[in-house]
């Protein structure tokens, strides 16, 4: 770029010991369609080649721009590259994932029509396992399933720079892909590209795999502050039996069981058709799961199971 002119989209890929799969990472970059980015690798101390490969590419393209650094957490590695971008918005990647080559200009084009402020998609994963993984569309939907999981990760997520500027990822956690989004949903307007535009590679070495116990203590903390951020007023029995449906676990009593049924045909009065679909799992897999607490469990589950799978709103259907 000449001096004084700045890309569009700042790429950020933050990689580490990932030599076996960086170059279809960056070559899926490099490849968009929309080529108006820089690209910068953030590498916290790799001890293979990811560096040397990474530099092969800067050689042979001048968006490409390796950033060495010691060995830190994930968020320190984003928040370095933040800090370094200068393009109007930013595009978060993986050094194991792949971009299709339409994400950025159909995520930037999405982005200019609703007028989101951050953005995922729909994503496939590929390698040791491979499904669809669907994320709400909407802003509002997206709010009420975070409740429960992650509604747009990392290699998906496409935002406008001061966004990402304001707002540094928490350098203490490991997982980057709920505690930032779920803060960020509080604050501005999401979305989700109602497309598949990112592949994640599932392997052994994934973090989700290595660091599964920490991970799940993070969501336990983050899980409990954004509870209550959006109903503030909830008593603790309720938030109890609310967190057993959303860490798949029994419940422990009927009433606790009765209080888990009203929450999800609460949360289940949306129009979105796969939302409520969600809910409608979700109880399904709460009677499975607590049917040791006899007869009476089906009842309650027989209770709330049609309000949840029909509600008479916006829409009038049957999932």
């Amino acid at each position: 770029m000449k001096q004084g002119e700045h890309p569009v989209i700042s790429v950020i890929m933050t990689s580490h010991n990932h030599e076996d799969f960086i170059r279809e990472s960056v070559e899926s970059i490099l490849d968009q369609s929309f080529s108006d980015f820089e690209f910068l690798v953030v590498d916290d101390g790799s001890a293979d080649a990811t560096p040397d490969i990474v530099q092969e590419y800067a050689c042979k393209d001048h968006r490409v721009n390796l950033v060495r650094i010691a060995p830190c957490t994930q968020a320190h590695a984003l928040n370095v590259g933040v800090k370094m971008a200068q393009g109007d918005y930013l595009a978060l990647m993986d050094s194991d994932d792949i971009s299709l080559p339409n994400r950025l200009e159909t995520q930037y084009a999405w982005m200019l029509e609703t007028g989101c402020d951050l953005c995922g998609s729909q994503v496939e994963t590929f390698g040791d396992e491979e499904k669809y993984l669907w994320y709400p569309e909407t802003h509002e939907a997206m709010r009420l399933e975070q409740l429960f999981r992650v509604v747009v990760i990392q290699s998906a997520t496409m935002m406008r720079s001061c966004v990402g500027r304001e707002n540094p990822h928490r350098e203490d956690l490991i997982g980057v892909d709920y505690e930032w989004p779920a803060r960020m949903s509080l604050r501005y307007r999401l979305g989700n590209v109602p497309k598949v535009l990112v592949m994640r590679r599932v392997h052994r070495n994934n973090t989700s795999c290595l660091q599964l116990k920490r991970l799940n203590k993070e969501f336990s903390r983050n899980h409990f502050q954004y509870f209550y951020a959006l109903f503030p007023q909830t008593g603790l029995k309720d938030y109890l039996a609310f967190f057993r449906i959303a860490g798949e676990e029994s419940m422990t009593s009927l009433p606790e069981m009765d209080r888990a049924g009203q929450w999800l045909v609460e949360l289940s009065r949306h129009p979105d058709k796969r939302l409520r679909h969600s809910m409608a799992n979700r109880w399904k897999k709460v009677a499975e799961r607590s049917s040791e607490l006899g007869n009476e469990s089906q009842e309650i589950f027989k209770r709330y199971h049609h309000q949840i799978m029909r509600y008479d709103g916006l829409v009038k259907d049957t999932v």
